[in-house]
């Protein structure tokens, strides 16, 4: 390493730099060219800097630094134990033991400062004892989605990832398990679950004997849930053993609005009506209301 040349006007230039940055031109440095020996005549510290940062006076002390990090740690109840150990880490983070349980962590010290901290394993141990309680194990902890962790079900064995809020109060279900229910109430309805509906509460089906595709609610499901469309089709089919065709639906359960082919007229009918080939059309039968009374 050379001697300054302190005649140089490069090195007075530097000297003045540093009595900006209320810093004093100590010597050359062993960091490179482009580094200086400098002094903090606040706290009479020595620390190699590069020479741009102190003439735009972007420099600290880091000794100085140090000593505050390690008070504000004790004032949190933490320990500075080295700096960070990844290589990819800035300089604001270091390694911190927790005084309370003795466990190590990487913590960056502004949040140190801002006591936006927690000490990580502990509170593991706490999201698996919440775990276990619901009946769970948590197989992970590192993050899913935000907030959630994978889990275990002891009942079933199967694994998925849950929100850590909702194992706490236990408002989960295994939606492995429900897919697999899913999938039996449909085929025991003699359907297939060909996707997913417009809200969590559908799915679209394929009835196996038809093969018609129809979306219905998980809770319509049942052994003796008919085609839709197959169901229209036999009342189209029953209306035109009557002469008659279905134009509408009804506002009523059980209604449809009917045209009558031989005559033209439109009525409200039962389905039942029809299919038991009672229905008659009131406009041209002759009722008890409008035959002229024989009664003189």
């Amino acid at each position: 390493m050379k001697d300054l040349n302190w005649n140089s006007l490069v090195t007075k230039k530097h000297i003045i730099e540093a009595e900006k940055a209320n810093m004093i031109l100590s010597g050359t440095s062993d960091m490179g060219r482009a580094y200086r020996l400098y002094k903090f005549k606040e706290c009479g510290h020595l620390e190699h800097k590069a020479v741009t940062a102190v003439r735009k006076n972007e420099v600290k002390c880091n000794q100085c630094h140090d000593e505050k990090l390690k008070i504000i740690a004790t004032e949190k109840g933490l320990e500075i134990v080295s700096l960070s150990k990844k290589d990819n880490r800035p300089t604001d983070f270091r390694i911190y033991k927790f005084k309370e349980c003795g466990h190590v962590q990487e913590i960056g010290t502004a949040n140190v400062v801002t006591e936006k901290f927690h000490c990580d394993q502990c509170l593991q141990e706490i999201f698996s004892e919440e775990a276990e309680a619901q009946g769970l194990e948590l197989i992970s902890d590192k993050d899913g989605a935000i907030g959630s962790r994978l889990y275990r079900f002891h009942e079933c064995g199967h694994e998925e990832h849950k929100q850590i809020s909702k194992v706490r109060y236990g408002s989960f279900k295994c939606n492995k398990c429900i897919h697999v229910r899913e999938l039996n109430n449909a085929d025991s309805a003699e359907m297939t679950i060909i996707g997913m509906g417009r809200t969590s509460q559908h799915r679209w089906y394929q009835f196996k004997e038809c093969g018609h595709k129809e979306e219905i609610r998980l809770d319509g499901i049942n052994s003796g849930f008919e085609c839709k469309t197959c169901h229209e089709d036999k009342i189209n089919k029953e209306a035109e053993l009557m002469r008659m065709k279905v134009i509408n639906n009804s506002p009523r359960s059980g209604y449809r609005v009917y045209k009558f082919l031989d005559c033209e007229h439109k009525e409200e009918k039962t389905i039942a009506q029809v299919r038991q080939m009672s229905a008659r059309c009131n406009s041209c039968e002759e009722t008890s209301r409008n035959k002229p009374s024989n009664v003189y």
